[in-house]
Parts: structure tokens; C-alpha cells; sequence
């Protein structure tokens, strides 16, 4: 499964960096066909303070970000919506959604990254406690 021309689209206005074509292969065992979605540290939004991740922008530039990288992938027929950084997992602030279609994605997305996800709350308080 590919994300739509728009629905990239749509992630990229709300400042977010996505691919325009899967990070993963078909066949990946956890994140098939999977894209990875950074918020770079310039966008508004959700942030861990001292949080450092970067990422290739469309240039091939390094691109900061402060937040972790949601993998975005389609199994079975449904995309799903996955925050992974700890092995074994599950860990503080990880899940994995299925969405409602590609729209169901974008509001994910929106969620995490600016509105007030439990998700990203409980990942914030645990890295401010380390």
C-alpha cells in the first residue's frame, strides 16, 4: 500500500517531512510498505526538550527534529499509525493505531504531533524524569 499523491501532500502542509515513497520495503516483517513522519524542530507543535533526531530532507539535507518519527504503514488493507523506540516494547509514550483510511492518518498525525495526545504526554514525562 502507497499513501496517495495527496495525502502527502496534506502531511507536508502541516509541516511535517514525509517521502514520496515508502521508507520500507513490501516485505518489511513490522512496518511494510511503511513511511517514516519527522517533525523538524522549526515546526510548532509537540516536543521533548533536548530531544535530538535527525532525518534526509528532499535535498538529501540533515534536517533536526524534536519529536519522534511517526511510521506510517498499510497491513492487511489498513494503515496503521506506530510511535516504536524501545526494544523490547512496549515503553512509555509507544503505540501502534490502526486509522480510518488516509484521512484517519492525517488526523493521527495532526493529534500526535500538535494536539493533546496522552501518547505524547506520557512519552514527555518520562523523558523528563530521566
Amino acid at each position: 500500500m502507497k499513501l496517495s499523491t495527496g495525502t502527502i501532500e496534506a502531511i507536508r502542509a502541516l509541516g511535517l517531512y514525509i517521502a514520496d515513497t515508502p521508507d520500507f520495503e513490501a516485505d518489511h516483517c513490522a512496518f511494510p510498505d511503511g513511511y517514516v513522519v519527522s517533525k523538524p524542530k522549526t515546526v510548532g507543535g509537540n516536543s521533548i526538550p533536548n530531544y535530538e533526531v535527525w532525518t534526509k530532507g528532499p535535498a538529501g539535507d540533515d534536517i533536526e527534529c524534536d519529536a519522534p518519527g511517526v511510521f506510517v504503514f498499510g497491513k492487511e488493507g489498513i494503515w496503521h499509525c506506530a510511535v516504536s523506540l524501545y526494544a523490547p516494547g512496549p515503553g512509555p509514550g509507544e503505540f501502534c493505531r490502526a486509522a480510518t483510511g488516509e484521512a484517519g492518518v492525517i488526523a493521527e498525525l495532526r493529534h500526535y504531533y500538535f494536539g493533546p495526545s496522552e501518547d505524547f504526554r506520557m512519552l514527555l514525562e518520562y523523558c523528563s524524569s530521566r
